[in-house]
């Protein structure tokens, strides 16, 4: 368990093209937002699931996770829907310097990678992972040191995480290509087939 840093979930989105919620879609018998806090509660004190509506998510929490104070759901501050504004506020909620946030809909997200970028946290503001295709800045470290360049692209309208990135000390990750899909753990949900493709990696079956 590490001390100093919060796990956050970004359940914010709108999931225009799927129609619901990311978070409660199966991946096999578990929900999507299960697998990503079973994956944080070994590695942070503090799980904070950045919402756009809390009531769902709070039955959730309730019934599958009784007792347990260390997750905790937070409205974003800000009226505008982006990745970029669930980040900001989960980084005003937070109780630690630093946060790992990961998108909701990257399940396959890898516990190793994520323990890496842990450890490498110190001294820099930002820990991110690049692959062949970029950054990825929906599964990446934050410290808290962030939120007034972020509260600056904000005043411009300008909700592109990466464009902090110059203003800040940031650690990159290469992560190196890989033929086998599941060590792919950048595949986002934003279709029922991508859904059906992350359940066949996976070896389990579509419940939607």
């Amino acid at each position: 368990m590490n001390k100093n840093i919060s796990g956050i979930i970004l359940a914010g989105g709108q999931s225009r093209r799927l129609g619901r919620d990311k978070a409660f879609l199966k991946i096999g018998q578990q929900t999507v937002l299960d697998i990503l806090i079973k994956k944080l509660l070994p590695l942070c004190p503090e799980i904070i699931i950045s919402v756009k509506s809390p009531d769902k998510f709070s039955r959730h929490i309730a019934k599958h996770y009784p007792g347990n104070n260390n997750i905790k759901l937070i409205c974003d501050v800000l009226p505008e829907r982006s990745s970029l504004s669930g980040i900001y506020s989960a980084l005003k909620n937070l109780n630690h310097k630093y946060g790992l946030v990961i998108a909701c809909d990257m399940p396959l997200v890898q516990t190793k990678l994520m323990e890496l970028m842990i450890k490498q946290r110190k001294d820099f503001d930002v820990v991110v992972p690049e692959t062949l295709q970029g950054l990825e800045p929906l599964c990446a470290i934050y410290s808290r040191k962030c939120l007034k360049y972020i509260e600056q692209l904000i005043k411009q309208n300008n909700y592109k995480i990466i464009d902090f990135f110059p203003l800040v000390k940031v650690k990159t990750i290469h992560i190196p290509a890989s033929n086998r899909p599941k060590n792919n753990g950048f595949i986002n949900i934003n279709t029922i087939e991508d859904l059906k493709k992350i359940n066949k990696i996976l070896g389990t079956k579509c419940q939607n």
